[in-house]
């Protein structure tokens, strides 16, 4: 079983897109827009593969996501989810902690630590789940058993064209890459159960 990732394709990622999350950290409304970032290709792993604890880190979290895979260039098209492959799920692990000493968000060592991202195996394209538009996909995750996630992809702050729009506007997407769409509540910053 292997990553569907494409020699070539990039990885992003988004944040801040479920107000559930978001409430358990403090927040009290959903921001006005969402935050990306790029994930090298060093940190994707293949789905079983084992996820690397880097030590630079004491608090490594879990965030399972649904996973955008960009078959063609969004170009002017109305609806940009109509340029997906389809949709697949990845564990957006992040060291928490990343940042502590400077005070301020860092997410190059917050999210692109080495052999930190499970993505795949599988796709579902678009045509399984009846064409183009807002996804509605239930996502969950477990550790030794217990779910500590569940959510439905409905629940975006953010729906999946403007996701995609806000990316391309900065960095024109291509055929191959992937885009994390976002975590849910449950994750260990929210209760201080990392792994």
């Amino acid at each position: 079983m292997l990553a569907p990732v494409n020699p070539g394709a990039r990885v992003f990622g988004v944040g801040l897109n479920y107000l559930t999350h978001l409430t358990r950290l403090g927040r009290k409304e959903a921001p006005p827009h969402t935050i990306a970032y790029i994930k090298p290709d060093g940190a994707i792993i293949h789905p079983g593969d084992e996820i690397q604890y880097p030590a630079i880190t004491r608090q490594l979290d879990y965030e399972v996501e649904l996973v955008a895979v960009v078959a063609k260039p969004l170009g002017d098209t109305p609806h940009a989810s109509a340029c997906l492959l389809g949709f697949t799920v990845g564990n957006d692990i992040s060291a928490r902690d990343a940042g502590k000493q400077l005070g301020s968000l860092d997410l190059f060592t917050q999210k692109a630590l080495d052999r930190t991202a499970p993505i795949g195996p599988w796709i579902t394209t678009l045509d399984a789940l009846g064409g183009a538009g807002q996804p509605q996909l239930d996502i969950s995750l477990r550790i030794n058993g217990e779910l500590r996630q569940s959510d439905n992809s409905r629940e975006m702050i953010f729906p999946m064209d403007e996701l995609l729009n806000f990316l391309d506007a900065r960095i024109e997407l291509r055929p191959g890459d992937l885009i994390f769409t976002g975590s849910t509540c449950g994750v260990g910053l929210e209760d201080g159960r990392f792994w």
